[in-house]
């Protein structure tokens, strides 16, 4: 009998990319060029993370900032799913806040320091920090992330909340050259406010956005660091809203005094809001009363597939639920069956936030 014959590398490689990220940090241990490939080829992780984006449309991922345990708890599920299952939870000392979950990565920071984390290999590494300045309130130095597509290069900016004053941005990719200098890697930005907007941002097409009461929106382009600044409808005065990126488009959604859940999209290119849509607020049996001012509803992520999800914060309570609505789709209100324990601990100070699970293996050195 002849011997057994070796599977071509290529074949290989093409095979390892349709891999969930877990199996292959395990499989690094198979043999060097299996490793060599996985931690350490740009090429293999960019086809990896392609296949991740074209199975996961209906993957969601939810992050809960829990108070107590200053941690991050992260669900995964499918929409097809009725119980999310814990992806983990992921304790660092003294964490204060964290930003949204940007291609699976997602930065935070504490009285540690300021750090990056690959969801998916577990990887961390500490950032410099944007300032200083001493504050005994954690939550006066805000940290926006998002990602810019066409320098592919991922940014994160600070302000100071009690002025919202100094701004500065980060680039994740200088992290061979300028950091190991010993160099500020933070460059400021410029000025653009007069008054406070909300804390947490979303990015789309590589512009951060940032409400700034019911009147205007803040946009930041990360390509060329330019402020801007675009007015909401008319019809949103007085609406308490948040903001969402769906289908490559920024969402404005709120719940009206008039009982209805109001929304908006964003044609940012011509400055153009799509025409008003009204929903009815999901009425349940547990839950049957949900009106302003007493309960607020938030979209916190959605999906490719076009869902929308949101959370419920009812004042009387003292607690958020998360609920998920197709906007384009026929699924209409559903619940998502989380933690009762652990959403009783969500930091009040800090969002719910939900994103598409987007697996991506690279090293944080080569962002």
């Amino acid at each position: 009998m002849g011997g057994a014959k070796e599977v071509p590398h290529d074949l290989v490689y093409q095979t390892l990319t349709w891999l969930p990220a877990k199996s292959l940090m395990r499989f690094k241990c198979v043999s060097k060029l299996w490793c060599s490939t996985i931690s350490r080829d740009p090429l293999f992780a960019k086809a990896h993370h392609a296949r991740s984006r074209s199975r996961s449309r209906n993957c969601f991922l939810v992050a809960i900032p829990v108070f107590d345990l200053h941690s991050l708890c992260f669900f995964r599920s499918t929409l097809s799913d009725k119980t999310p299952l814990p992806l983990g939870r992921f304790c660092f000392p003294t964490c204060q806040d964290a930003t949204e979950v940007v291609n699976g990565i997602v930065c935070f920071h504490g009285m540690n320091g300021l750090f990056v984390f690959n969801l998916s290999t577990r990887e961390i590494l500490k950032l410099p920090s944007a300032s200083h300045r001493c504050s005994l309130w954690l939550y006066d130095h805000n940290y926006d992330f998002g990602f810019d597509p066409i320098n592919k290069e991922y940014r994160l900016t600070w302000s100071y909340s009690p002025e919202h004053t100094d701004h500065k941005i980060l680039t994740l990719c200088s992290t061979g050259s300028t950091w190991r200098k010993n160099c500020d890697p933070w460059h400021p930005l410029s000025d653009i406010s007069d008054g406070l907007w909300s804390s947490q941002s979303v990015c789309v097409n590589g512009t951060l956005y940032w409400t700034k009461g019911s009147r205007y929106l803040i946009a930041l382009d990360l390509k060329n660091e330019k402020f801007r600044v675009t007015a909401q409808p008319p019809e949103a005065l007085g609406l308490e809203g948040n903001l969402a990126q769906v289908g490559g488009r920024l969402l404005l959604a709120g719940l009206h005094r008039c009982g209805k859940l109001l929304m908006w999209t964003l044609d940012d290119e011509h400055h153009l809001w799509s025409t008003k849509s009204q929903i009815d607020p999901p009425k349940y049996s547990f839950w049957p009363s949900i009106k302003w001012p007493m309960c607020h509803i938030f979209p916190v992520g959605s999906l490719p597939s076009g869902e929308i999800f949101f959370v419920i914060d009812d004042i009387s309570e003292a607690h958020e639920e998360v609920l998920v609505y197709g906007m384009n789709t026929n699924r209409k209100w559903e619940w998502i069956e989380l933690d009762s324990e652990i959403l009783l601990k969500t930091n009040p100070n800090r969002r719910i936030r939900v994103s598409c699970h987007d697996e991506n293996i690279a090293p944080l050195t080569d962002l």
